[in-house]
């Protein structure tokens, strides 16, 4: 623990008790009374989100201090607890760093019995690896870097790879695009916003759509005629027909990367006389509505589950048609796929080698890869092109900022705000008092009212700041919920606190279980 360059404390697990974390030997035994405000907490493994009651985790004692800034060697390797440490300290306003990569990679090989033991096994052949193992893997190595990006920044990226593979319609030459690559890197950013939406499984997402045959038709191969009345007639697959057939076809179900890539090869049978144009003519379709179930997703994340598929589906249509194309046999389909993912992530980053990827947000080699250089930099600052965020503010706003949650659309006045602000003050020690509030719930609900003292001190409330409160209370357990619903239901009859309540009585809890991590 350091102030002003002055070290407080150090500690170590186990330093005075056997079971201790260093968070707690540090806060809790050496520093019990101090005022810890604005402190810096220097630590070479991510502070821990689970212990068991009474016992409180690292991350929220070290939030509850109120510690500016902490430093972390690497992330705790439990996947129950990989980066939730971060995003818990990161909800409660501290900043986050981590160690140098050479400083990290010490850690790591100190700490390697103990990171070994959390370590999910993964295949060494990548022809024998699931499509889980590399969404873990792909993941595991970024998740660092994209833990700081939005689902959008994602999003955009993949269709920036997209762009790049372009190539094949255009038949452009870029330098710094190679198809094959690109579509590796597709595959691999696929799997980041999968991620990035908190998905558990990617074989489960693409399973509920193609268990083995068209979605509509229900053909293997598929039957274009069938489709077309199929779609005439509803505009929707038979969700419920697709989960039976999936339960009937499990043993059919890939065990492999390559094996999907085949398998969408069964459906949707390439040939060498397909154009690209068309093929990216349905992809310019696809990733449009991909970006709308993103926009849309705060309010129904279901439409991720079927755009997503469906995107994945056309990128293996694509790489198909490339190899029937170039020639390789049916039954060799998928192995030069595999090969090349493992090329391009043979489990490690292969820019920086760390297992645990450590470069900088925008490497200097990807600029320019796909777009075109702008106007002499120096030209820019004297035309001032872009406005200042408070520039643009003052030039575009007109009246009252109006906010959708769920359904209701609401005015944002100053009063309202300062409704909110109300709340929050109430709130917080209402909160903090209740006794009936389960001590594992409290964290969760303290993290959504740190979202609305946000909002309050910004003097505005946006839709950005609505869909993080929505994302929040979506991960709420069914307790947390209940909890949250009977204290806002209590406070207030403010507008934003009615909607909120309404919204959250109607929408389920996405994809929580009983002892599993939520979205990072």
């Amino acid at each position: 623990m350091v102030r002003d360059g002055k070290v407080l404390a150090r500690a170590h697990r186990g330093e005075l008790a056997e079971g201790d974390h260093a968070e707690y030997t540090a806060l809790e035994r050496k520093l019990p009374g101090e005022k810890l405000s604005g402190c810096t907490l220097i630590t070479t493994l991510e502070p821990c989100t689970n212990r068991n009651h009474p016992k409180s985790p690292c991350a929220v004692r070290t939030a509850k201090r109120r510690i500016a800034k902490v430093y972390i060697g690497v992330l705790y390797p439990n996947p129950d607890v990989y980066g939730k440490g971060v995003l818990h300290l990161r909800e409660h306003g501290v900043e986050i760093e981590m160690f140098p990569s050479d400083l990290a990679e010490q850690v790591r090989q100190d700490n390697k019995p103990f990171i070994d033991l959390h370590v999910k096994p993964r295949s060494i052949d990548p022809k024998k690896r699931k499509l889980d193992e590399w969404y873990y893997t792909i993941n595991s190595i970024y998740f660092n870097r994209n833990f700081y990006r939005d689902t959008t920044s994602i999003f955009a990226h993949l269709v920036e790879i997209m762009g790049g593979l372009s190539v094949l319609a255009t038949e452009k030459t870029k330098p710094e695009v190679n198809a094959e690559h690109h579509m590796a890197k597709a595959v691999a950013w696929w799997l980041a916003l999968c991620a990035k939406v908190g998905l558990r499984s990617v074989e489960d997402l693409l399973w509920y759509k193609f268990p083995t045959v068209c979605p509509y038709c229900k053909r293997q191969p598929h039957d274009d005629d069938i489709c077309r009345e199929v779609k005439a007639k509803t505009r929707n697959p038979d969700w419920r027909a697709l989960y039976l057939k999936g339960l009937d076809a499990i043993a059919q179900r890939p065990a492999s990367l390559g094996g999907w890539q085949r398998m969408f090869g069964q459906i949707y049978a390439p040939a060498q006389t397909e154009k690209y144009d068309l093929i990216f003519g349905r992809f310019t379709e696809e990733l449009g509505e991909l970006s709308e179930a993103i926009r849309v997703g705060p309010v129904v994340p279901g439409y991720y589950l079927s755009e997503a598929a469906d995107v994945f589906a056309w990128l293996m249509k694509l790489i198909n048609v490339y190899e029937s194309k170039h020639g390789i046999e049916v039954r060799a389909r998928g192995s030069n796929l595999e090969d090349l993912m493992y090329k391009q992530y043979p489990d490690k980053c292969r820019v920086c080698g760390n297992a645990i990827c450590e470069c900088p947000p925008i490497l200097a080699s990807t600029l320019g890869r796909i777009a075109h250089d702008g106007p002499d930099p120096g030209l820019l600052v004297q035309a001032r092109p872009f406005m200042s965020p408070t520039e643009a503010a003052a030039f575009f706003e007109i009246g009252s900022v109006q906010i959708v949650v769920g359904t209701e659309r609401l005015h944002v006045t100053p009063e309202l705000v300062d409704e909110v602000k109300y709340i929050v003050e109430c709130g917080s020690p209402k909160f903090s008092q209740d006794t009936k509030i389960h001590p594992d719930a409290l964290h969760h609900i303290q993290a959504v009212l740190s979202q609305m003292a946000a909002l309050a001190q910004s003097g505005r409330v946006s839709d950005r700041h609505i869909q993080n409160l929505l994302r929040m209370m979506t991960l709420m357990s069914p307790r947390e919920r209940g909890d949250c619903l009977a204290v806002f239901g209590s406070m207030s009859q403010n507008p934003l606190v009615k909607a909120l309540v309404e919204w959250m009585n109607k929408c389920p809890q996405q994809g929580w279980q009983e002892g599993q991590p939520g979205l990072f």
